[in-house]
């Protein structure tokens, strides 16, 4: 990475790295990718107390399909 950031040291890039590693696979003994369904359903409710979306979704749904009904 450093060699497209040359303004960014090395040791930031590298505790960016880190955090950003530890963001995308909280967790190495489970799968990359792995779909947790209690935190999407989590979101699912934060957004609905902001208004920042009209009506509850099947989470499961969406996730299976990747398309929003």
């Amino acid at each position: 990475m450093a060699q497209y950031d040359r303004d960014t040291s090395k040791e930031l890039l590298t505790e960016q790295y880190i955090l950003t590693k530890e963001m995308v696979w909280p967790d190495p003994k489970a799968p990359l990718g792995k779909i947790d369904v209690s935190a999407w359903e989590q979101t699912k409710e934060m957004m609905l107390a902001q208004k920042l979306i009209p009506k509850p979704v099947e989470v499961v749904t969406i996730l299976k399909t990747g398309s929003a009904p």
